[in-house]
């Protein structure tokens, strides 16, 4: 990995901390993400709703 490579990475994951923490509706595509979200269980799913206070 090249430093042009990590400041690439971090790059994204501020866009992505920046739509969580302001609610944006879509979230920007990051890979660690999508991974996330193809491998989510219903358990995790509830465990995020609770701790993030939704209903």
């Amino acid at each position: 990995m090249q430093p042009a490579d990590v400041d690439s990475r971090i790059d994204q994951w501020l866009k992505l901390r920046h739509a969580i923490a302001h609610g944006h509706e879509h979230l920007p595509s990051e890979r660690v993400l999508q991974v996330v979200r193809e491998s989510r269980t219903p358990d995790m799913v509830s465990s995020f709703m609770r701790v993030a206070g939704a209903p």
